[in-house]
């Protein structure tokens, strides 16, 4: 059969419409789903994207606005914030390294190594597990400058900004109006107490046996030896042998004895030198020039300038990372503050307490201290019970004696019952305290004299009712995460 162009043009043509119209449908409706699925995954992978930026973003708003921000205390309004916590923390942590560092240089120059307990007590403080113990003791400093801030205001107690520069100045050992004179301190008074009869009969001591006196019989000295003591012998004993041994009468000027001829010839035989000679020989020496000495070049202190401060102070804080200028105005502002208030609170504070003298035994539990008050009852020595019962190994071998104290030098019930206690007497029922059950003997109660430490004890305590009764007034609110973030910078270099 004869094939024509035309007849392929058909075939094709025919084969055309015979395709099925489902099959453009099928692959346009698969081109749709697969468009569909293509904006849906960009769809997600734009929220995704999304999501994944806002996590960022949150996680930086936490990080640098929400956290720094979050309160981990407050006293009224004011809020003691993280950011403002861990700055007093590394501030803290920074004055214990410099502590460390100048116990180091101390130690070096005196050619010693730094002793083990030492070292091991500033490393133990510096530790990542004594950061929360450092963390505590920070935060709650800095609620009670809080208070001691509303306290002192209340009260009409203020710093000026002239009295921070002029601490802030002298810190750095800038004085622009002169080196002042160093204040004199008062002397420390120490206490020497007579202990009265009556309370030695309490106390029954042993008396110290007395000194026997030696024998003034010398005669075993008469033929001493190289090793055996020899009597010293004033001049005076001397002369007054010397003169006994010659009599008046017979006493002569003394004769010098010529013993070695050559001498003798040569003394005879030296020239004589006339008074003129002599005299010459004197203006001679003494007119012969003399090496002068050159003048030691004097030292010139460099002055400490304004300039030189400012310029101190501007890299100080930067340099330092750890704390600001800003922080460290606001401690010596406290610091003046906390000064300022004791000073008025404690001006009429005398120089004398009432005290009380005790002595007393530690047990653990309520039947021990009761077995203890009905043995000492019974006629049983106190000091004896003492050593062998007590749990205060600090004092137990001396009868426990606590020495003289005053009012806010012990626990609550233990000076509750010890001020309240007759002179003499034994607590008849056991007084329970923290550390345990205490039986208190009463040796002696007075007025006494305060030494230098125990004024400072009256001061401190002042100061702290103070303090106690002006918190009692504000709403005081400490969170219980604080923990969660105390820093543990500035580490201890392992090369101090």
């Amino acid at each position: 059969m004869p094939f024509f162009l035309g007849d392929m043009n058909m075939t094709k043509d025919a084969k055309d419409t015979n395709k099925p119209l489902g099959s453009s449908k099928a692959k346009q409706a698969r081109r749709e789903q697969e468009q569909r699925q293509l904006l849906w995954l960009r769809r997600a992978a734009v929220g995704l994207g999304i999501f994944v930026l806002a996590l960022i973003i949150a996680g930086i708003v936490y990080e640098y606005v929400y956290k720094p921000n979050k309160a981990l205390a407050r006293v009224e309004d004011e809020k003691i914030s993280v950011s403002d916590f861990q700055e007093a923390v590394r501030y803290q942590r920074s004055n214990m390294i410099n502590n460390y560092s100048y116990m180091a240089q101390l130690y070096s120059s005196l050619g010693i190594t730094m002793d083990e307990s030492t070292k091991s007590s500033y490393e133990t403080q510096l530790s990542a597990e004594y950061a929360p113990i450092i963390g505590n003791e920070v935060l709650n400093s800095m609620v009670n400058q809080r208070v001691l801030d509303y306290g002192a205001k209340e009260a009409g107690y203020t710093v000026s900004e002239e009295e921070i520069n002029q601490k802030m100045e002298s810190l750095f050992g800038f004085y622009p109006n002169g080196t002042p004179t160093t204040a004199p301190t008062s002397e420390p008074f120490i206490s020497t107490p007579t202990v009265s009869e009556a309370q030695l009969a309490i106390l029954k001591y042993t008396p110290t046996p007395e000194a026997t006196e030696a024998s003034a019989d010398l005669s075993s000295l008469e033929n001493a030896g190289p090793d055996g003591a020899i009597p010293t012998v004033t001049i005076n004993e001397t002369a007054e042998a010397t003169e006994t041994a010659v009599p008046e009468d017979q006493a002569t000027e003394p004769e010098v004895a010529v013993t070695n001829e050559s001498d003798e010839t040569a003394a005879q035989n030296e020239p004589e030198i006339s008074d003129t000679q002599n005299a010459e020989a004197t203006v001679v020496a003494s007119v012969e020039p003399t090496d002068e000495a050159e003048p030691t070049p004097s030292l010139t202190p460099t002055v400490f300038t304004q300039d030189m401060y400012e310029t101190q102070v501007s890299q100080q804080f930067p340099d330092n990372g750890y704390f600001s200028k800003a922080f460290f105005r606001k401690q010596i502002y406290y610091e003046l503050l906390q000064a300022k208030v004791t000073e008025a609170i404690t001006s009429d504070l005398t120089n004398e307490a009432e005290m009380v003298w005790a002595r007393h035994i530690l047990v653990e539990t309520e039947e021990e201290a009761k077995s203890v008050i009905e043995r000492y009852n019974a006629g049983e020595d106190w000091a004896a019970l003492a050593a062998e019962l007590s749990l205060d190994t600090a004092n137990k071998d001396n009868g426990g004696d606590l020495g003289w104290f005053q009012r806010g030098s012990m626990v609550e019930p233990f000076e509750e019952a010890a001020f309240a206690q007759e002179i003499g007497s034994i607590s008849q029922e056991p007084v329970s305290t923290t550390y345990g059950f205490h039986i208190i003997q009463i040796v002696g109660h007075e007025v006494r004299p305060l030494t230098s430490s125990e004024k400072d004890t009256a001061i401190n305590t002042a100061f702290s009712d103070w303090l106690g009764a002006a918190r009692e007034k504000l709403n005081v609110t400490i969170g219980n995460d604080w923990s969660n973030y105390v820093p543990t910078d500035p580490e201890l270099s392992p090369y101090l």
